[in-house]
């Protein structure tokens, strides 16, 4: 299924842990590294640097949305939609910190983020003139049609928006955003989407009740702002863990900062240690 060209305006809207298939990437600074299953910190920036409060980082995703590790996700995230849509019977897709949705890249934040797109998203569209991988193309076909749709010319969609142009009768999503600020946003985003439901809730805390879905396939995306990293990969492990009980065969996709590779390394081998799936 390809992204909706249709005509209607959306005014501004719009790495996994256990299993028996795996794919693997990285990429460096906001730099994140996913793995995927199918059953067949972002540390926010003004242009000085993070913004501390009470010792966590205050994120805003739209310093940098459309870089270089946005691009990295939004094209592993498609692939893993269509992989799940190869057989007909329908999933549930849950994004547990699904942010605004839609982004503009000439905003004022993405102005603060020193315009980060243009080594991500718009980098890729000027490589990617001539005949792009049939995936990159099928990520650039949204991308102009997020920009078609919203009327915003530098429009840049999150991963609720990618997903939600996606979804055929069968399927539907679960967005959560605990931000309230930013769940209005994402409301708006989607507000034309039938498929999917917007919740202002606690991802993490939410995820449980979503699983087992009543389709018995699903995908769970867990790329949360990683404002306190610690508390995050935590918070990661527990969620994994809970859900691989109650949904042992989804696949689940995490996101997470590349920054230290022996630290990413020691907290990795903790999760396979803990995790009873296989990798």
């Amino acid at each position: 299924r390809r992204c909706n060209h249709g005509g209607s305006r959306a005014g501004d809207r719009a790495q996994h842990c256990g299993g028996r298939g795996q794919t693997r990437g990285a990429q460096e600074g906001r730099g994140h590294q996913s793995a995927g299953q199918e059953d067949s910190g972002e540390a926010g920036h003004s242009p000085e640097g993070p913004q501390r409060h009470s010792g966590r980082v205050k994120y805003r995703h739209a310093f940098h949305a459309g870089n270089f590790a946005d691009v990295h996700k939004h094209v592993v995230l498609l692939a893993l939609l269509e992989a799940l849509q190869r057989k007909d019977k329908g999933f549930l897709y849950v994004d547990t910190h699904a942010g605004d949705g839609l982004y503009d890249l000439r905003g004022a934040d993405a102005r603060q983020g020193a315009h980060e797109s243009a080594d991500g998203i718009e980098k890729l569209r000027t490589a990617a003139a001539g005949s792009p991988p049939a995936l990159v193309a099928h990520y650039l076909e949204c991308v102009a049609a997020a920009r078609r749709m919203s009327g915003i010319r530098h429009a840049y969609p999150g991963s609720p928006w990618l997903a939600a142009q996606l979804l055929r009768p069968q399927d539907r999503a679960v967005c959560c955003e605990s931000r309230t600020e930013a769940f209005v946003a994402l409301r708006r985003a989607l507000r034309d989407a039938a498929r999917v439901s917007c919740e202002n809730l606690d991802g993490y805390e939410r995820l449980p009740a979503l699983l087992p879905p009543v389709e018995r396939r699903g995908l769970v995306l867990i790329d949360p702002p990683y404002e306190d990293g610690r508390d995050d990969r935590r918070r990661i492990g527990q969620a994994l863990e809970a859900a691989l009980r109650r949904f042992a065969t989804g696949v689940y996709a995490v996101w997470y900062p590349i920054k230290h590779d022996a630290d990413t390394n020691r907290w990795l081998d903790a999760l396979r240690a803990r995790l009873a799936q296989p990798w």
